[in-house]
């Protein structure tokens, strides 16, 4: 019906002209949540049924554009393990671009608790139970060297659980 004229379609509030004007001023202060949490989901609909096509003929070239500045802004901030509240932020974000923002938190996450040494004490526990598995279980293995590589896997695991800082750290070596 829409392609013959005997209906139409206005362009959706999220799409109207006053939002793209927003959008080409200042896409991170734009709310696009309020406008539709679904906002770059919807565009290639709202492209194909809305007519006259010259209404929407710049939306794309917007929208590209307001997608990667606000990606820019969203790794940055949420690749910031900061303790600030984004509540604010969040709630502002579409649900693709939210989805974005947990990812880039938790990559943030994962990098800072590696770089405080979490990382390397799992890794040395590994160690200690290879380092033991191989040495304790040896053909030729004699009960002292069995008891060695128990006692150095004890003492792997034991200062991995009690929190030691690896060397450099802060922690002693």
């Amino acid at each position: 019906m829409i392609r013959m004229g005997f209906a139409s379609v206005s362009v959706p509030r999220a799409y109207a002209h006053s939002t793209m004007l927003d959008l080409g001023a200042d896409p991170k202060s734009v709310n696009l949540r309020d406008r539709s949490p679904y906002f770059y989901r919807l565009m290639p609909a709202v492209c194909r049924t809305v007519r006259p096509a010259h209404a929407i003929s710049k939306l794309p070239d917007i929208v590209r554009r307001t997608m990667a500045i606000r990606a820019e802004n969203i790794m940055m901030r949420g690749g910031s393990e900061s303790s600030r509240d984004m509540s604010e932020f969040l709630d502002s974000l579409t649900n693709e671009e939210q989805l974005m923002f947990q990812k880039s938190y938790g990559q943030a996450r994962r990098t800072a608790a590696h770089n405080r040494g979490y990382g390397s004490e799992l890794a040395a526990s590994g160690l200690a139970r290879a380092v033991a598995s191989s040495v304790g279980s040896g053909a030729g293995a004699t009960s002292s060297e069995q008891a060695a590589a128990q006692a150095a896997a004890a003492a792997v695991a034991s200062a991995s659980v009690g929190g030691a800082q690896p060397a450099g750290k802060g922690g002693t070596s």
